[in-house]
């Protein structure tokens, strides 16, 4: 098979030697470490880094190891926040419902063409769920020994990406960026969470697509060398490009049916065409012409292989083809409707003010990069007032903007500077962080979240990039002490570790996952909600009716909260209020099946039978029509 012999080649070759790391790098202004100004000639580009140079076997078990020791007490967690809605009550995972319904339905089993529906199709994450449900039923610690087997695999396959990231010179960059991956504490919610398997399954696949990628413009590249030197014969062991790139395309689509966001599978391939492929050539082009060097852009165009812009058409005509075919199934599946979200969920998408929007934007984009600086604020959900909105000229947080721009145009400049490999690798860290990270930007269409930190788990490989080379400017241009950068880097694993086993503790159940929350967003109206329903649970009724009401306080159009809240007064026989809450649920949403059957309740108990009879009906009406559409 094709594919068995290309698997077996990039997984325990580490891809040496395949592509010549054409250039020395001299950083574009020929300035050496000051610890040594005559470099040998086969000195590798990281050897600047202090990091043994490892095999592929002996780096891919270091990095298995760490991703365990991170998440290895999540096994002893249950199902919590939204794995109750996905897996304990979702009948798509149960063996006596139609396989077919995966296909039919979301992600939370509720039909694609139902108003309600988030059009999250994710319909191989769900038989995944469907498999752990028929080994083990219920019980939530084969789902968690999955999902660490899952991150562990996600984060060999890292290794592999890192390894073409900094090529044939850079096993040490790629054995240090991949065990930054595999510990860094921004992966807990995707790890620990057992719904965060959709990010992982997705992730697994995005990494087999590009590298399929890679290895596709790498046998093009040597067919076309064994052509041009008249010695081409058919070889069983070489796999024809095109085979490679369809196989770029198949993982591409199962990325998709474990997660939306396995599109940007294809955005990573092309920056891999552009950036690394060929010595960055293309990428150096689109510079050059950025910067109106005529003179550069011809003498460059003039000196390129016969062939080589042929081969990079061709291709980019294969991921095109392939993302038209897969966006369009997919807009079919959807129904060819969007989702619709509350303005609870995003509120910044709300706002009719386009430049606050965009600003606020901007904002929640400098959120996500301090997330994975300094990953020490992180919590189950940021919606319901966790992020205030930015509303007005005079407020400080307007600051973070243009930081995050300098920021982010300080590494763009490292990346565009020169034509130097560390240049080529900054330019691919960026588009690793940046290109998975679109369909969360709100930039093409609206989101259901303000910041979710599972988004991150493939951006976050990006930021290793740019760390390890970072590592390697300080030691190499700047002359850092190298005892000096490998305390620094130990220090940050054990840090990374150790916070990884902490925030994986508070995910263990949902009362500590809940209050964890209040102590990074005290003002989200969702923590009070969900502490209350902790406490209705352990039937500790004064703190749920707090909860609820502090809920109530900071939100006050939250239904769910009013009709939890009303349930528990109807119980102490507050009925006027409960019959207020009630009332106010079913104006917010009409079809709040729950809240009118707890309003005829009501009703009832008040004596006004008719108008409970009326209610009754209408909780009917529109629990029918779910059921009808489940």
């Amino acid at each position: 098979m094709v594919s068995g012999r290309w698997c077996s080649s990039w997984l325990f070759h580490g891809g040496r030697g395949k592509e010549v790391n054409e250039e020395r790098d001299h950083d574009g202004g020929g300035r050496h470490s000051p610890q040594s100004p005559h470099r040998p000639s086969h000195e590798t580009w990281d050897a600047a880094i202090p990091a043994p140079d490892l095999s592929f076997p002996l780096a891919a078990t270091i990095v298995c190891l760490c991703a365990c020791a991170c998440f290895l007490n999540s096994l002893s967690g249950d199902f919590v926040f939204d794995d109750s809605e996905a897996i304990v009550n979702n009948n798509d995972i149960r063996s006596e419902t139609p396989i077919s319904n995966l296909f039919r339905n979301d992600f939370w089993g509720t039909r694609l063409t139902h108003p309600s529906s988030h059009k999250s199709y994710r319909p191989l994450t769900v038989f995944s769920f469907r498999l752990n449900y028929r080994w083990g039923g219920l019980n939530p610690v084969s789902y968690h020994a999955v999902n660490i087997f899952l991150h562990c695999l996600a984060s060999v396959m890292s290794l592999r990406v890192f390894m073409v990231v900094f090529g044939p010179g850079g096993h040490r960059a790629a054995a240090l960026a991949a065990i930054l991956f595999a510990t860094h504490p921004v992966h807990t919610e995707a790890v620990s969470g057992i719904v965060g398997r959709a990010d992982l399954v997705c992730a697994l696949f995005v990494f087999v697509s590009l590298l399929s990628y890679v290895k596709a413009v790498q046998e093009t590249k040597a067919r076309e060398k064994r052509i041009h030197n008249d010695k081409y014969r058919c070889c069983s062991n070489a796999s024809h490009p095109y085979a490679l790139l369809a196989l770029m395309a198949v993982s591409t689509g199962i990325a998709m049916l474990c997660k939306e966001v396995g599109i940007t599978a294809l955005g990573l391939c092309s920056a891999y065409d552009v950036l690394l492929a060929h010595g960055g050539a293309f990428g150096r082009l689109i510079i050059l012409y950025l910067f109106r060097e005529k003179a550069k852009i011809q003498l460059l165009w003039k000196n390129m292989p016969a062939g080589l812009c042929r081969g990079l058409l061709s291709r980019h005509l294969v991921l095109l083809v392939t993302g038209i075919v897969l966006l369009a199934s997919r807009w079919v599946v959807m129904g060819s409707t969007v989702p619709k979200f509350m303005k609870v969920d995003n509120p910044a998408s709300f706002l009719d003010n386009m430049f606050y929007r965009v600003v606020n934007y901007h904002y929640i984009y400098s959120l996500n990069v301090l997330l994975l600086l300094l990953p020490l604020w992180l919590c189950f959900d940021w919606s319901m007032g966790c992020v205030p909105l930015i509303q007005q000229a005079t407020d400080l947080r307007l600051l973070c903007l243009p930081l995050l721009w300098i920021c982010v145009g300080l590494v763009l400049r490292r990346g565009v500077i020169s034509h130097s490999h560390t240049s080529r690798c900054v330019l691919m860290g960026m588009a690793l962080g940046i290109v998975p990270f679109l369909p969360a930007s709100n930039v093409f269409f609206r989101v259901g979240f303000v910041i979710a930190e599972r988004v991150l788990y493939i951006p976050a490989a990006g930021f290793c990039v740019l760390v390890v080379v970072g590592m390697r400017e300080l030691r190499y241009v700047f002359g850092m002490n190298q005892r000096v950068l490998q305390v620094f880097y130990c220090l940050l694993v054990a840090v990374f570790i150790l916070r990884c086993q902490q925030r994986s503790q508070d995910w263990l159940t949902e009362k500590q996952l809940f209050r964890s929350g209040l102590d990074v967003c005290p003002l989200n109206a969702k923590v009070h909600y969900n502490m209350g329903k902790v406490a209705a649970d352990t039937n500790d009724v004064p703190e749920a009716v707090r909860r609820y009401r502090e809920a109530l306080r900071l939100n006050t159009d939250y239904d769910q909260a009013m009709n939890n809240l009303a349930n528990i007064l109807k119980d102490q026989g507050q009925l006027e209020e409960a019959l207020q809450l009630l009332q106010h649920a079913t104006l917010l949403r009409p079809d709040f099946a729950a809240a009118w059957m707890n309003l005829g309740i009501v009703q009832a108990s008040l004596g006004d039978h008719q108008a409970a009879e009326t209610s009754y009906l209408t909780a009917l009406t529109h629990r029918a029509c779910t059921h009808q559409v489940t």
